[in-house]
């Protein structure tokens, strides 16, 4: 598999020459070799994880890796590379050591390193044993860390631990990086052309611990009711564990809210008595303040399942006493739909947006297609 999915070609080279450089000064040790040697023979051999068998290693009677999945990434703890050092004697025989994994990373940070937190999450779960080389291009720093020590930061909230979110909604952990390693810089040219041209076959793996689906709007409020900032979440899932709302019950219940019929958003009250809003839409303007807060209606730019955006016209609901009961919630957006009623037939008299009668289907009113086309929206949403 080609992974198109690679950094410009100055930065893939100094990566591959700062790695290379790294792992011959790892494999010499305290060995006595002459430069020359070191220049033009590596002490490993190195492969980059392509997910497919290890064929050529079928025959090698090595009882301690399979074949089948030697380069496979998931196999591996998602790790992109493995290596092994050798040692050879007079007669040309080769002693090999354990071979390794390693999950290499460019960050060009000063004092720390950030990773996913499903990543972590999921070497948690494996007991992760193999390591993270970090690369830094702009001052040629690395740092080999163990995935071990890394848990320990994790479990312990140690080492500078800070959690963060980026705008594709994964959240991140940050930690402080440890003294770089010492290494030495050798030519190696053939070993170097050799892995620059691997990188691109990298296997493509998957260790998101929540399905992409169309993503969500998370806000919430400060003590004294102020907006304090908002965040995107991939799924109902990932703001149901990440925020927490156990206190609604089981997920399920939580996921209920956001099936019921019209409502692309609602208040509500987390684990932690922080007042949340949950939109199933992005775009939809933040109330600035809990003064602010009330069940209405409200015009907003929706994606819908054909990647068209249409305005439209979603329920917004009060819902901080977090009621999970879906006919009372039903019976919230009615009342809404009713109180609101003269202010949607004007905006349908008046807006440019695609009328309702323009929709698939046949509805008596805009009320009924609310109704109907809101509900096929929540369902492409919610995870199923």
């Amino acid at each position: 598999m080609n992974n198109t999915n690679l950094k410009s070609t100055e930065t893939v080279r100094n990566i591959t020459t700062l790695l290379i450089d790294y792992l011959q000064s790892k494999s010499k040790k305290s060995r006595n070799i002459p430069l020359d040697i070191l220049n033009t023979v590596p002490l490993f051999y190195i492969n980059v994880m392509t997910n497919r068998e290890a064929k050529w290693f079928k025959d090698a009677g090595d009882p301690r890796i399979s074949y089948t999945d030697m380069l496979k990434r998931e196999a591996h703890n998602f790790c992109n590379i493995t290596y092994i050092d050798y040692v050879e004697d007079a007669n040309g025989y080769k002693s090999f050591g354990e071979r390794k994994y390693a999950y290499v990373m460019n960050q060009n940070a000063d004092t720390i390193f950030s990773l996913r937190k499903d990543l972590i999450d999921n070497w948690a779960e494996r007991n992760a044993k193999d390591s993270v080389i970090i690369i830094n291009t702009v001052n040629g720093n690395v740092y080999d860390i163990e995935m071990q020590d890394i848990l320990c930061w994790y479990n312990t909230r140690d080492n500078g631990m800070k959690f963060s979110m980026n705008e594709q909604g994964n959240v991140i952990v940050t930690f402080y990086l440890p003294k770089e390693e010492e290494y030495q810089h050798y030519d190696l040219e053939d070993s170097k052309n050799y892995l620059e041209q691997s990188w691109p076959y990298i296997g493509a793996c998957n260790y998101a611990r929540y399905r992409r689906g169309t993503v969500l709007l998370a806000a919430q409020y400060n003590d004294d009711g102020t907006l304090k900032g908002k965040h995107i979440f991939k799924s109902l899932k990932q703001i149901y564990t990440e925020v927490g709302f156990t206190n609604l019950g089981s997920y399920k219940t939580f996921q209920r809210l956001f099936k019921t019929e019209t409502v692309a958003a609602m208040f509500l009250t987390s684990d932690s008595g922080k007042v949340y809003f949950i939109s199933t839409d992005i775009y939809i303007t933040v109330p600035e303040h809990t003064e602010e807060i009330e069940s209405g209606i409200v015009e907003t730019d929706i994606m819908y399942s054909d990647d068209t955006f249409r305005e439209d016209i979603s329920v917004v609901l009060d819902n901080r006493k977090n009621i999970t009961d879906t006919d009372k919630i039903n019976e919230m957006v009615e009342s809404t739909l009713n109180e609101t009623a003269n202010v949607i037939q004007t905006k349908i008299e008046t807006s440019d947006f695609i009328k309702f009668q323009q929709w698939e289907g046949d509805w008596p009113s805009y009320k009924d297609y609310l109704y109907t086309r809101k509900r096929i929206m929540a369902e492409e949403i919610v995870e199923v």
